[in-house]
């Protein structure tokens, strides 16, 4: 598997992604997450018990 891992800014609503000219592949699977300086919702260590107490 070849995965190419890059941080960006978002303008405008969009993002500009430019592959190495060795990627020579034409199906591809794209994961927008935010970078750890936005403020994200976790789940307590409580949460986490009880959904692992449910498998």
């Amino acid at each position: 598997m070849v995965a190419i891992r890059e941080f960006m800014k978002v303008k405008d609503h969009k993002l500009e992604i430019t592959l190495p000219k060795d990627f020579h592949y034409e199906d591809v699977e794209v994961a927008i997450l935010p970078t750890q300086e936005q403020d994200l919702d976790y789940w307590s260590d409580d949460e986490i018990k009880s959904l692992a107490s449910t498998l």
